[in-house]
């Protein structure tokens, strides 16, 4: 199990979130939603550890505390946000295999030809897999970016390992169908013990109830130094987000 709490951040001289936190079990995965601007790629980029924190947050994995989520070998972090850093001179498959090779760096499988192909083949860009990425449609490039996931999913190395997707919007620019692969997605990464956070403005179809986690205009005030983000009683989280509760 991952507990975070304690997580206070500000992005110039406003409060995004204040002293909040969750509990976010192996099979499970939060909905991270708020309008725009409320702060939703700054937390997941806080968690990422490429933003500073207000204070020093209280991260346990297990019995493990942890300075950032990015440094222990038993828990495989893949962070996608918006600019997700292919480059445009580079084919689709040379995009994913430089990728898979960057994501398994710090230990794991070597990523094979078969897996990048099956993951191209799975999320419907096989036609534009030589084609340099600079050349592909917004819903091309988001399909891209799934592809990437799908790789991540085949290189867990054991059983001891726990795979933690951040992402941020990764439904973006996608059809009904791309929106769909995105939900089968996070459907496996559970069914695997994985977990995700995710920032999201709406439901992701096909993907498993979430727990729910609010940002508003008003930064996100915990009564205690540890909560839990729960669904809405009798509601499906994936489907109406709310506060940290």
């Amino acid at each position: 199990m991952l507990r975070a709490s304690a997580l206070s951040l500000s992005r110039g001289r406003r409060r995004l979130v204040h002293r909040a936190g969750f509990e976010l079990h192996p099979g499970r995965w939060i909905a991270l939603t708020g309008p725009n601007g409320s702060g939703k790629s700054s937390l997941l980029r806080a968690l990422a550890g490429l933003l500073s924190w207000d204070e020093v947050p209280h991260l346990v994995l297990g019995d493990q505390r942890l300075e950032r989520l990015s440094l222990p070998p038993q828990l495989r972090l893949i962070f996608q946000g918006h600019a997700a850093g292919w480059k445009d001179a580079l084919s689709v498959r040379e995009n994913l295999w430089w990728q898979s090779r960057m994501d398994t760096e710090q230990g794991g499988p070597a990523v094979t030809r078969e897996a990048i192909n099956l993951a191209i083949a799975t999320t419907g860009i096989s036609a534009q897999a030589e084609s340099p990425f600079g050349l592909l449609s917004a819903g091309q490039r988001r399909r891209v970016s799934l592809a990437r996931l799908r790789i991540s999913l085949d290189a867990v190395p054991s059983c001891a390992s726990i795979l933690l997707w951040l992402l941020d919007e990764p439904t973006t620019a996608l059809d009904e169908q791309g929106q769909r692969l995105m939900g089968g997605l996070l459907s496996d990464l559970c069914q695997r013990g994985g977990m995700a956070i995710v920032a999201t403005h709406g439901a992701i179809p096909g993907a498993p109830p979430a727990l729910s986690f609010g940002l508003g205009p008003d930064p996100v005030a915990a009564p205690q130094a540890h909560a839990q983000p729960r669904p809405s009683a009798g509601r499906d989280a994936n489907a109406s987000p709310g506060r940290v509760s």
